[in-house]
């Protein structure tokens, strides 16, 4: 190699921490950040965000994007403004990111038996000190970027300042408008009025609105029929459930032995020694079975019944070994039918799981019921989220379709 080549050579070196920064200092930054979180979750536990309820994160909100507005305007060049800048500071960044929400995906958010994970806050990432330097890094880069877009302002680059925007105000929204979010619990008897709720804090709060149960309305799917051992309880059939479906074409064989379903009853009491078709409460489904012995062609008739909390539940008992029961029936929809009692009074509105009511600023959602009961439960169990951010988080989202449309119009036609 000549003099000069390796005089080339050298001055095309990058020196770890030389100007600009590049992806190898960018990974230092955030793995750093990621350290420094997990050591203070360590040593001071869950991040609690109560402390950023209103107003308090009103006052952080303006203030930290007074101070992006100052970083942009006054200290440009400093090394770790521009770095924010950077594509190697965004790529590292959303990476960290991707790696906390992986680590919330496959590790189980509840109180673990294991002493590792509890310490280092594994399961509680979305209270990890961790998880909210690296949300507020990129926060941080995606406002630093939006600004230098933003200030001269083009018309050309109207569609990226939407896009990156709207994401920023959601994600600061959804940060600091956490801890004002209330999730509360009411539960209401059948004919009564409640207008008391409690959170998982055990507090008590009294709303300015009742809510008023006319009835609790549950669907429900065939019960299945199934094979147990008679010793462990476990099921041995292959299938693990037989769902009854028609009468006469619903069977299956086990072993030495074939069953055929000859008469199902949804509701039915027990006179004697068979069922018969009963309409009251608690009356649970009933199944007639034919079981054939296939080696002797020996026929048997029995009933089968998965029982309720009120009547017992009835087996066939194929061998020593095994038996046949009678699953429950699971929920298909359950719905309340109620009404809201205030100023502004709702009547008549039915609330089903996954289809909530917007009453007053609250999202009324349909939670549970009294499960002992099931169907004929006379109680219903409601779930009140307020979240007051949520519009803002809105119109975050907006911007950012408003910016795809835009480029989408306006972009590159080649």
């Amino acid at each position: 190699m000549s003099h000069n080549q390796t005089s080339n050579f050298n001055t095309t070196q990058h020196n770890l921490w030389q100007a600009p920064w590049g992806y190898v200092e960018s990974f230092f930054i955030v793995f750093g950040a990621i350290l420094i979180g997990f050591l203070w979750q360590i040593s001071l536990g869950n991040l609690s965000i109560k402390l950023l309820a209103f107003p308090n994160n009103i006052i952080v909100a303006i203030t930290y994007i007074l101070c992006l507005f100052l970083l942009q305007k006054k200290f440009t060049n400093i090394l770790i403004v521009k770095w924010f800048t950077s594509i190697p500071a965004t790529i590292t960044l959303l990476s960290a990111v991707l790696f906390m929400v992986l680590l919330m995906g496959t590790i189980p958010q509840s109180i673990s038996e294991n002493i590792i994970i509890n310490t280092l806050g594994l399961n509680q990432i979305t209270s990890h000190w961790a998880f909210y330097i690296v949300q507020l890094l990129l926060l941080t880069a995606l406002g630093m970027v939006t600004l230098k877009r933003s200030f001269p302002f083009y018309k050309h680059n109207l569609g990226f300042i939407l896009n990156h925007a709207g994401l920023f105000i959601t994600l600061l929204a959804g940060l600091l408008g956490a801890s004002d979010v209330q999730k509360w619990k009411m539960i209401v008897t059948e004919d009564k009025s409640q207008q008391i709720v409690i959170n998982e804090n055990n507090e008590l709060k009294e709303l300015d609105f009742k809510i008023h149960l006319y009835d609790f309305h549950m669907d429900e799917y065939l019960p299945k029929l199934t094979v147990v051992d008679n010793v462990t309880g476990k099921v041995v059939l292959k299938e693990q459930n037989i769902m009854i479906d028609t009468v006469g074409t619903t069977q299956f064989s086990f072993q030495d032995y074939k069953i055929v379903v000859t008469q199902f009853l949804s509701s039915a009491g027990k006179i004697e020694d068979k069922y018969v078709a009963v309409y009251d409460l608690g009356t649970p489904p009933a199944a007639q079975l034919k079981i054939t012995n296939l080696n002797n062609n020996e026929v048997q008739h029995h009933w089968v019944t998965c029982g309720s909390f009120l009547y017992p539940y009835e087996a066939v008992k194929l061998s020593e070994q095994y038996s046949i029961l009678m699953t429950f029936p699971e929920p298909k929809k359950f719905t309340s039918t109620v009404d809201f009692i205030s100023h502004d009074t709702l009547k008549n509105v039915h609330i089903e799981v996954n289809k909530p009511v917007d009453f007053k600023g609250w999202k009324i959602y349909q939670l549970s019921y009294e499960e002992e009961m099931g169907k004929w439960s006379q109680t219903s169990t409601f779930e009140l989220v307020r979240d007051p951010w949520l519009p803002i988080i809105y119109a975050g989202i907006f911007m950012m379709l408003s910016g795809a449309v835009f480029l989408f119009w306006k972009g590159p036609k080649k």
